[in-house]
């Protein structure tokens, strides 16, 4: 696309010589071409462009199990729905790759990925999960229905552009404005790997924490100490006591926890039942 009243009348002006010839070197006088012409210039302008299928590269993102994001994107650059990768978990991008960066607003595209990454952020902040990011199987529908629908867009039709991949793919987002907005008005769950909150070292209904046993629902871990001395591991990460009365244990403590142990996320509150063996 390009956004100019002029560009073709400038472009076939006498004084004007379109060469696409390769570039061999520049030397001091002009541009040496591979046929060994010699362009001679007195004002050179470098407008090349970038890399438009290198994104956030040659930065170096590992995900779960040491995997490499140039090894993922080693036949061509993939994201569910432009903004989550496999095994790549709380990693969220604005204008990934296959977004509709030439299609629509770009303005409009950016507010309403953002709103979306935003319910996929609540789900940490909230307790419900620690790590998300897109399911293998979702991305694997999604790009094979995006390559089908991308060979029939007018992308695909001879013209050379930075839009296609190294297979002649176009990379750019190929379904509807309405699809779009319906896609991001809210993330499907179940095109997500969703990681449960769990300690570290820890799985299971009953799990160990400071050698203490504590069960998990509802995303609220309840803790039984057997002596209150005990809470000395956890120094830092409680919040002040508030003691209530209870029918099951002759006396409880209620603490909120900031998990940076967990790796979950900074001041996400959950309970901890304390009961001491001897009140």
């Amino acid at each position: 696309m390009i956004f100019s009243p002029n560009y073709y009348e400038a472009i076939q002006s006498p004084n004007v010589k379109l060469v696409t010839d390769g570039i061999e070197r520049v030397e001091a006088k002009g541009v040496r071409l591979e046929d060994g012409r010699l362009i001679e210039l007195d004002l050179l302008v470098l407008a090349t462009g970038f890399r438009a299928d290198r994104f956030m590269r040659p930065m170096e993102l590992i995900g779960r199990n040491g995997i490499k994001l140039e090894e993922v994107w080693a036949k061509r650059p993939q994201a569910y729905l432009s903004i989550s990768i496999p095994d790549f978990p709380n990693f969220f991008m604005l204008n990934g790759p296959n977004g509709p960066v030439g299609n629509f607003s770009l303005i409009d595209i950016a507010e309403r990925q953002m709103e979306y990454i935003e319910q996929l952020i609540d789900l940490v902040r909230s307790g419900r999960c620690r790590e998300v990011s897109a399911s293998s199987e979702a991305m694997r529908r999604f790009d094979v229905e995006r390559i089908e629908a991308a060979k029939k867009t007018i992308w695909a039709t001879g013209c050379k552009s930075w839009y296609l991949d190294a297979e002649g793919v176009p990379a750019s987002w190929p379904f509807s404005q309405k699809r779009f907005q319906q896609e991001m008005s809210r993330p499907q769950l179940e095109d997500y790997d969703l990681v449960e909150w769990r300690p570290r070292g820890m799985s299971g209904a009953l799990m160990k924490y400071h050698d203490q046993i504590y069960e998990k629902s509802d995303h609220i871990a309840t803790i039984t100490f057997d002596n209150p001395k005990k809470l000395n591991a956890m120094t830092g990460l409680c919040s002040p006591p508030s003691p209530r009365p209870s029918s099951r244990f002759g006396r409880t403590m209620t603490y909120g926890i900031k998990l940076e142990e967990t790796r979950v996320s900074e001041n996400v509150p959950f309970n901890i039942v304390v009961s001491p063996s001897h009140p």
